[in-house]
């Protein structure tokens, strides 16, 4: 399962990469440093999202454990 991330990661660094170059080539270093704002901001909301999503399945995952340990602990 590891080598299938890491070849993930590697292809995506590589997409990015190949990406910022072909549009520094035909726009610009001015385009692309908008590409580079508007991607970033796309990043930090994707974060913050998943962030949240991971937040309430932690709460989730809590209230299960402590109804087991209840459960466990009455009989």
């Amino acid at each position: 399962m590891f080598k299938f991330g890491a070849i993930f990661c590697v292809l995506v660094l590589l997409v990015a990469i190949g990406s910022g170059y072909g549009i520094h080539l035909k726009l610009g270093s001015e385009a692309l440093n908008a590409w580079g704002a508007y991607l970033s901001g796309c990043g930090a909301l994707t974060l913050a999202l998943a962030a949240i999503v991971a937040g309430f399945l932690a709460i989730s995952d809590y209230r299960t454990r402590v109804l087991a340990e209840k459960s466990k602990w009455f009989l």
